[in-house]
């Protein structure tokens, strides 16, 4: 992965890259773009990483999902600024310990660590009929978009 250098606007768009199979990535690129006049996310498809985009790695919130993160967190090149993390409630319970030890390991090599909470009408729907039919869903939908925005634009590198 290399990243070419350009200057980035003030809303860059993100792409999302997952840890592991099952993360959720093209779940939360449904939230982030949903009534979105342009996409606010593209999910990484290889190749190199677009100039203007700025980077989340998403897990699930399982010790297996959050220890996949914190692997590529871990090797992350030093070169490129930090990525942020997702973490995709994989149950409503909770994070089991382990992720939290996890998390907490990783979270100073993150750009942010961002929660999302479990949606129950993402496991019945897909994501775009959860979307439009659910209000609990459009809402967490619109408080990640605002989180995202709220970040700084360029998290640094990591010494």
């Amino acid at each position: 992965m290399r990243e070419n250098r350009r200057r980035v606007g003030a809303n860059p768009p993100w792409t999302l890259i997952g840890a592991h199979g099952g993360a959720g990535t093209s779940t939360l690129v449904a939230l982030l773009n949903h009534q979105a006049s342009a996409p606010h996310a593209v999910e990484y498809t290889g190749g190199a990483l677009p100039a203007d985009h700025r980077v989340a790695v998403v897990a699930s919130s399982t010790a297996a999902g959050t220890q996949q993160a914190a692997r590529m967190v871990a090797g992350w090149p030093r070169e490129l600024a930090r990525p942020v993390l997702l973490v995709r409630a994989a149950d409503p319970f909770g994070l089991p310990p382990m992720s939290r030890y996890q998390l907490k390991a990783i979270s100073t090599e993150v750009g942010a660590v961002i929660r999302v909470p479990y949606l129950f009408a993402l496991r019945q729907l897909d994501a775009a009929t959860a979307l439009t039919s659910s209000t609990r869903t459009t809402r967490a939908a619109q408080r990640l978009r605002r989180r995202m925005r709220a970040l700084p634009a360029d998290p640094g590198r990591r010494p």
